[in-house]
């Protein structure tokens, strides 16, 4: 025995060393999970349909699913765009159109919601004594230029068998500054959005072509950065069931949220109002990622739409594939 008293101590010494290394060293996973992952930052505008976010926040929803969630509101949203393309927003409500021409230059990107429609809140309005799209000839427009806009307006000229040729197109750095323009008569028609829609018809000008007129066309979209889906898909899937569940709040109880909103962003209500749009649902949702490139109420078809015009227009410098932007795993 005594010849194997060396062997029994090594193996002695094996165990109590492996024993301590092994409780006193976590695998590195755990201690990531283990450190707080800050808050998902989430940019929101003046548009009602990216505002679920905020209703969401204060009505505790993302505190109840465990998922913490930091919103930032803008007016300017051409600045949030900027900003999320340059990555430094987790996510954002942005117009699909505007989006797609992001696409085309930070493909990082996904569309992971339809958030609503747009019917009758996105407006071509003009001064009077402009009634309808033909007065516009020779007249100056206030555009958006590389967004959404140009193709609901190109559309919107084809429509009235005019092209852009017909009239002075003139770009806009924000949302405010156009309206300015429209009413000081610096310009005699804008393309804008609620609430700002609201603000030029309260001075007096008229709407003479809506997204009423063509459904579909203007639908607005949540997008996040692919990163922060693959590090991050369960704290993002929970933020989707409380922006749905928002969504089916504010529906129910429509004043309710609009002044829970209102308030939270330091606003009137009327900026808050759901007035010419559509919030999608979860239901909307599963409708909305269905397939179907001749239906502009499908994001395939809407999506292929904006991706076609702007590669005539020269925006998208390669052919891209909405498919391939379109996330739908988030709405399940």
């Amino acid at each position: 025995m005594k010849n194997f008293k060396p062997f029994i101590v090594l193996i002695v010494f094996a165990f109590l060393f492996y024993y301590y290394f092994t409780l006193s060293f976590k695998p590195a996973s755990q201690t990531i999970s283990s450190v707080p992952l800050p808050p998902l930052k989430f940019a929101c505008s003046a548009w009602p349909g990216f505002l679920p976010v905020v209703l969401a926040s204060k009505k505790g929803y993302f505190k109840e699913a465990g998922v913490d969630v930091e919103y930032f509101y803008s007016e300017n949203i051409r600045q949030q765009l900027i900003d999320f393309g340059n990555g430094a927003y987790d996510g954002g409500g942005f117009a699909l159109g505007t989006v797609i021409s992001l696409y085309s230059k930070h493909p990082e990107v996904s569309v992971i919601a339809a958030s609503d429609y747009s019917m009758g809140a996105d407006a071509l309005v003009a001064n009077p004594p402009i009634g309808s799209v033909y007065d516009l000839k020779g007249k100056t427009i206030l555009l958006n230029l590389g967004s959404y806009a140009e193709i609901f307006f190109d559309l919107t000229l084809q429509k009235h068998s005019m092209t852009r040729n017909d009239v002075n197109i003139r770009t806009w750095n924000d949302e405010n500054t156009a309206v300015k323009e429209l009413i000081n008569k610096k310009a005699d028609a804008a393309f804008i959005w609620e609430p700002y829609v609201t603000l030029a018809l309260n001075k007096g000008a008229k709407t003479i072509y809506s997204s009423r007129d063509i459904p579909g066309i203007v639908t607005d979209v949540v997008v996040f950065q692919n990163k922060t889906l693959k590090r991050r898909p369960v704290d993002v899937k929970k933020f989707m069931d409380c922006w749905f569940k928002a969504v089916d709040y504010w529906t129910a109880n429509t004043l309710e949220a609009s002044l829970i909103i209102s308030t939270a962003i330091s606003a009137d209500t009327e900026r808050t109002s759901l007035k010419g749009i559509e919030l999608c649902s979860k239901t909307a949702n599963e409708k909305a990622f269905k397939e179907n490139f001749t239906d502009l109420t499908s994001l395939y078809g809407s999506g292929k739409l904006y991706i076609d015009h702007y590669i005539k227009l020269g925006i998208c410098r390669d052919e891209i594939s909405i498919s391939d932007l379109l996330n739908p795993a988030f709405i399940k």
